[in-house]
């Protein structure tokens, strides 16, 4: 089954909701238990690269990464065979030495420069996704050979959560999940929950959570 947009789209039971400053409302599926914003494209260039270059420089960023190598160790027992998407600034790429991949093409050649790019994730079991998964309009085709997924993203209460949180972020950020929404959604792509952990907003991060999915 191939899991999109348009897939959710055809659920009847939705909600629309304006967003202050941006031309397209967020579609909330309340059956689904997570939200909707179209974007019209979003630049990840040198200033993207920059904000998390420096999120990497401070004490706070060294130990979120730690926290995300022990949570993954914690559940699979390896960092063998693991590739990042997404990779931020790359601290958590050049700390495993695992393969990393990219739209930023900042990111990418970091990422050659280090011998550490993946052009073809077929090969990878377990992929990592912090901070990711909220920006990719249909990941069908990025998780379609994974068994392991480890995802942090903004967890939110309900749709009123969503429209008043810092994380509402028209044209970079596309998905909003609730805690039941996420697993709903990633459930169409065959994957379960089997760990979740808030550490990261123990380290002072606002409203984010970590997962372990499993293809089941």
């Amino acid at each position: 089954m191939i899991i999109n947009t348009a897939y959710i789209n055809s659920s009847i039971d939705r909600e629309t909701y304006p967003v202050e400053g941006y031309h397209h409302d967020l579609i909330w599926y309340p059956n689904l238990d997570l939200g909707h914003l179209t974007s019209d494209g979003y630049e990840y260039g040198a200033d993207y690269w920059e904000i998390y270059q420096g999120y990497a420089a401070n004490e706070v960023g060294a130990k979120i990464t730690d926290a995300r190598i022990n949570f993954v160790q914690s559940n699979i027992g390896t960092l063998g065979g693991i590739c990042d998407v997404g990779i931020g600034s790359g601290q958590f790429v050049d700390t495993v030495k695992c393969k990393g991949t990219d739209v930023n093409p900042l990111a990418i050649q970091w990422l050659k420069d280090n011998k550490c790019y993946a052009e073809d994730l077929s090969s990878f079991k377990t992929l990592t996704l912090w901070d990711v998964l909220e920006h990719i309009e249909d990941p069908t085709d990025l998780l379609s050979s994974a068994d392991n997924l480890f995802i942090s993203t903004p967890i939110y209460e309900d749709v009123t959560h969503v429209l008043s949180s810092k994380h509402l972020k028209p044209g970079e950020h596309i998905w909003y999940f609730t805690d039941a929404g996420l697993r709903n959604y990633l459930g169409l792509f065959g994957f379960v929950a089997c760990s979740k952990s808030n550490f990261e907003s123990s380290l002072g991060r606002d409203s984010i959570s970590s997962y372990h999915f499993v293809r089941v």
